[in-house]
């Protein structure tokens, strides 16, 4: 009970409930509908839009499972509609759900840093390692998250580009 007994650990349930208001109130559709806005036009820019999506969800929810449902669910039947393969169509779906993990809030860093809180390890020279705060991780994982996010995008665009998926209006 002790390992538990985290108050950071209430987070969780929390970051769920909050990726179920928004995919149940129609937040997610709205993110949806502004990246297509933005760079729907472009090639691939419905997979760039999917990614962009699946970034602002995650920065909102912590989940990559809660992101790929509530971004899968309604970009890849339009995806598919448009005229993408379907494995390109779920594999940028996947990717982008991924990004759950990285862009903060996360689950994944709010655990590893409860269970390292308070151990003391040694780096590769002997010099001793403290664990890392929640606020640290999430500082972290904010820049990798966006260059991630940006390399997704980059890559959806050249393998569209490159294949001649088809633009939508």
């Amino acid at each position: 009970f002790t390992g538990i007994e985290k108050f950071e650990i209430m987070a969780i349930p929390f970051f769920i409930l909050a990726g179920n208001f928004l995919t149940h109130g129609g937040v997610a559709r709205r993110m949806i509908a502004f990246a297509r806005t933005m760079i729907g036009h472009w090639p691939g820019g419905l997979g760039i839009a999917a990614t962009m999506a699946a970034a602002l969800f995650s920065a909102v929810s912590g989940s990559s499972p809660a992101t790929v449902v509530a971004i899968g669910s309604i970009m890849l039947p339009a995806m598919l509609s448009v005229g993408y393969p379907r494995r390109f169509a779920a594999g940028v779906i996947v990717t982008g759900g991924a990004l759950g993990n990285l862009i903060p809030p996360s689950i994944i860093m709010v655990i590893y840093s409860v269970a390292t809180s308070g151990a003391v390890y040694f780096g590769p020279h002997g010099e001793k390692v403290g664990s890392a705060s929640v606020g640290q991780l999430f500082m972290a994982g904010m820049v990798p998250g966006v260059i991630l996010a940006i390399m997704l995008s980059a890559t959806t665009w050249y393998r569209a580009w490159k294949n001649n998926i088809p633009r939508i209006e």
